[in-house]
């Protein structure tokens, strides 16, 4: 189909679109409103050296050495004696706080992003911050080199989430109402593949044809009813046999001509 003819079959059938439309935002909608709400905390560390006489350097930029360095401490960062100590803080189970957490190193620095998210905004914020403790302490316990160990600075504490970040209601309505016009669109274009415009072409021809054949058996039984006429007309007798007709028969006697001469004077 052509897109102008997709655009006029549309047109044609909006009734069934906005019907789609509409179903499709207001189930949406209820979905996000029905859903349990995320929320999100964020915090950052820097990663730094420390020397045995707690001094800090800076190890500068995650090149060279270095960039081997971050991924493994990401992975640090969720192993299982960090989540346990992370568990113990907030009263949650390991395989809970493993869910919640996101450790992730931004390209070309020693900064590491930690995201935690939960069902409450406290809760939430409780995980992210205990998970940057917990941290620290595995961090601390590696040597680095010349006598130096790594060290976690916190550069932005955990934040106390505001609103949830999912499921937000507008969007899922928005989202739903798209989907519901991808349907209908798919349904009409459906029905029309199907035929469903031809069939009912084909029944409006077929009570055309039923109507025709009708009246060529009504004009035919109209013929066939003169022609019966005109065989009645042609078998009935006519007017010169009919016996009541003066035409061919001689006119009664009269009443004195009934009686005899004798009798004629009695009377």
């Amino acid at each position: 189909m052509e897109p102008a003819e997709i655009l006029r079959l549309l047109r044609r059938h909006a009734p069934v679109l906005i019907l789609h439309i509409v179903v499709g935002a207001l189930t949406g909608f209820f979905i996000a409103m029905m859903s349990t709400p995320i929320y999100s905390s964020h915090a950052s560390v820097v990663i730094s050296t420390s020397s045995r006489e707690g001094g800090g350097q800076d190890l500068g930029t995650a090149s060279g050495p270095n960039s081997l360095l971050m991924p493994t401490l990401v992975e640090l960062g969720t192993t299982q004696d960090v989540l346990n100590e992370v568990a113990a803080s907030t009263g949650l189970e390991p395989a809970a706080v493993k869910g919640m957490l996101t450790l992730s190193a931004r390209e070309n620095t020693l900064f590491i992003d930690i995201t935690a998210k939960a069902p409450s905004a406290e809760q939430a914020h409780a995980v992210a911050d205990a998970e940057v403790s917990a941290f620290k302490k595995a961090v601390s316990k590696w040597g680095y080199k010349d006598g130096l160990s790594l060290a976690v600075v916190e550069q932005d504490p955990a934040t106390l989430p505001t609103a949830p970040i999912s499921p937000i209601p507008e969007r899922y309505a928005l989202n739903g109402a798209l989907i519901g016009a991808a349907i209908g669109a798919a349904v009409v274009i459906l029905l029309r593949r199907a035929g469903f415009t031809g069939l009912r072409a084909e029944a409006v021809g077929r009570v055309g044809r039923k109507t025709a054949g009708a009246s060529d058996f009504d004009a035919e039984a109209s013929a066939e009813q003169g022609q019966d006429l005109a065989e009645d007309r042609d078998m009935s007798p006519s007017a010169s046999d009919d016996p009541s007709s003066d035409e061919g028969y001689p006119p009664p006697p009269d009443s004195s001509e009934l009686f005899p001469p004798s009798m004629r004077h009695r009377r």
